[in-house]
């Protein structure tokens, strides 16, 4: 990958995956899976993705970062080594915005940061907190590994409303709040799935996103901003995929290719084995590249023999390169492919290869006869 250009260019952000039991009446068409995640729908008015369905996150602000969140854990018996013991188990690739942070770039050589892992955990949470409302803390004494509980402005007994319009508003008081209630941002329960930076191509407005996952035991209650975010709604991959394919429901290219992959866990607690042996093996950036043809395009991302050993990090006036021919036969000439198909606003995830650090691949949906399927994910 290359260098880190010398301007920034995007800005770096977390996002998360809420995953709960689904109790609903199921469809023919859904009714093997057992769980569903959370999507809020972006306002018309946003300058990325306007009406684009997506899961909770957003920019990571420094008070994220700050050493003070070290003081808040070990005030509350969390010990530094411990803490750090996320970052420590990953024995697999860092990303950029793991090892070289562009949002410390240009702050004072006197600010103490903590370990990115951290921080961009407590981002995830705190945006998650800010945009629908969900708050993922706990008292570190009665903390275990299973699935996260719904916590509540009653059983908090504290106004998360005015909370959150704090946050809101200042994304610094979010560590007052969890030094009121007496706990920490539960960053254990956050696993690292995959980090996505916005295509050169897409425009002003670019984004390095790390996503992560959690389990909830229940669905929390859903408070969107009427902001940035409005509608929300829960739905299991393929009921989102199939809107999708009926021009109901607007994803960006990453949401599909995600969404596309949990279509290989019908059952949310294998899918929480799966992700919790897999975080150690850490994850890849992955930048996608686009390329349009007569038909449509496609957005390759790394393993696709397409891919570029060196993609472009900036756009430097570059146009997208056009090529004579047809989606269709791009996709029946290649061999290994890791890529989207993009036809019009229509997305799907075609990938025949390894994606790389343990993960799984994606199924394709809509599929049809001539698509290769990559192989099922082993059992665990």
């Amino acid at each position: 990958m290359s260098k880190l250009p010398s301007k920034q260019s995007w800005k770096e952000a977390a996002s998360l995956i809420i995953l709960a039991p689904d109790d609903r009446p199921k469809s023919n068409l859904s009714k093997k899976f057992d769980y569903s995640s959370l999507m809020v729908k972006r306002s018309v008015t946003s300058s990325f993705f306007a009406s684009a369905y997506v899961f909770p996150g957003g920019q990571v602000e420094i008070s994220d970062l700050e050493y003070k969140w070290y003081e808040l854990f070990k005030k509350y018996g969390v010990e530094l080594n411990d803490l750090n013991l996320i970052s420590d188990d990953i024995v697999g690739p860092r990303p950029p915005m793991v090892t070289d942070p562009i949002t410390l770039r240009g702050q004072s050589m006197d600010l103490k940061t903590i370990n990115m892992d951290i921080g961009l955990r407590i981002s995830a949470i705190r945006e998650t907190f800010e945009e629908a409302g969900i708050l993922l803390l706990v008292d570190p004494k009665n903390r275990n590994n299973d699935y996260c509980k719904v916590l509540t402005s009653k059983s908090l007994n504290s106004d998360l409303n005015e909370w959150r319009k704090k946050v809101r508003s200042d994304a610094g008081k979010f560590i007052e709040l969890c030094d009121t209630l007496r706990m920490v941002p539960d960053v254990w329960s956050l696993y690292e799935w995959s980090n996505w930076l916005t295509p050169i191509s897409v425009g002003h407005r670019r984004f390095d996103t790390m996503f992560y996952v959690c389990c909830f035991e229940q669905k929390p209650p859903v408070f969107v901003d009427n902001a940035e975010v409005t509608t929300p709604i829960w739905c299991n991959p393929i009921e989102i995929l199939e809107e999708h394919r009926l021009d109901q429901a607007f994803l960006a290219p990453p949401q599909v290719y995600e969404l596309s992959r949990f279509l290989r866990f019908p059952m949310m607690d294998r899918l929480y084995r799966f992700m919790r042996s897999r975080q150690t093996l850490g994850c890849q950036r992955w930048l996608p590249v686009f390329l349009t043809y007569n038909d449509g395009g496609l957005s390759l991302v790394p393993g696709d023999e397409q891919y570029p050993a060196e993609p472009e990090l900036v756009s430097n006036g570059k146009q997208i390169p056009e090529i004579n021919g047809s989606v269709h036969d791009a996709n029946r000439e290649t061999k290994s492919k890791n890529r989207m198909e993009l036809m019009g606003i229509k997305c799907r995830a075609i990938c025949t290869v390894e994606p790389g650090c343990g993960h799984v691949p994606p199924i394709t949906y809509p599929s049809d006869d001539s698509d290769e399927q990559s192989k099922p994910i082993a059992k665990l």
